[in-house]
């Protein structure tokens, strides 16, 4: 649904979206986030049929969500999405969760339109050559910037990309990351602390078979994990999260 040039969409909290304390993953909210994102600008005409047919993809490149209160078990949850504008290279877009009408999450990201063939970056302008229904509104003032790691982290896990880690882009879905990396956070903290915010830098792709290394450091209640890709010898990502 459109209203005042944002897309909005509900979503039911399924069993399958819920955590062991029937909580609504975070994974799931991403999910959520990139659905509307998807379905948004197949309507507007910069999709990914859109694109596809002129050899060129959406990837994205940086991601920030905040969440105050996770919805539970069976909450329906609204969530609205709206483009924000170019930066250099990139296109913005935010979003925002809201259930029994209290906004609960924000987010921002950082998307790269990539040619299929280079795999190079492409201007975002020749996508919204015909779309000026941007909406300068940040749901987050913080951009997805630069994550920096530190030098004295330690490897925690090595993991075999495998066939239901790979989307229609034939490369790891960028959600599936963060489900590794929740994955390796729960083997050492307590299963009722909660994320209160994610930031991450996607810096390459990843293939099915591809082995990937992950490391981790902490510091002041902030965990950071980066992946390298065994098999290209590149960063993967670099993720930053803070527990509460």
């Amino acid at each position: 649904m459109i209203r005042e040039n944002c897309w909005i969409e509900e979503f039911p909290i399924r069993s399958s979206d819920s955590d062991l304390n029937g909580n609504c993953k975070l994974t799931s909210l991403l999910q959520f986030f990139q659905e509307v994102a998807w379905h948004h600008a197949e309507y507007c005409g910069f999709g990914y049929s859109d694109l596809i047919n002129n050899n060129k993809f959406w990837v994205l490149s940086g991601l920030i969500i905040e969440v105050d209160e996770y919805p539970k078990w069976d909450d329906i949850i609204e969530t609205k999405t709206w483009p924000k504008g170019m930066e250099r290279l990139y296109a913005l877009r935010d979003f925002s969760m809201k259930n029994k009408d209290k906004i609960f999450c924000n987010g921002t990201s950082n998307w790269l339109v990539l040619d299929m063939l280079s795999q190079r970056p492409q201007k975002p302008e020749i996508v919204f050559e015909n779309f000026n229904d941007f909406v300068y509104i940040d749901a987050i003032q913080e951009r997805p910037g630069k994550i920096t790691h530190s030098i004295d982290e330690e490897q925690v896990s090595e993991i075999k990309v495998s066939y239901s880690d790979i989307d229609v882009n034939k490369h790891v879905n960028n959600v599936k990351y963060v489900e590794w990396v929740i994955n390796l956070l729960y083997n050492e903290v307590p299963i009722d602390k909660k994320i209160s915010k994610l930031t991450i830098n996607f810096l390459s792709e990843t293939k099915i078979h591809d082995m990937i290394v992950i490391s981790k450091s902490f510091f002041n209640n902030t965990y950071i994990f980066s992946a390298m890709n065994f098999t290209s010898k590149k960063k993967v990502f670099i993720l930053k999260l803070h527990i509460c």
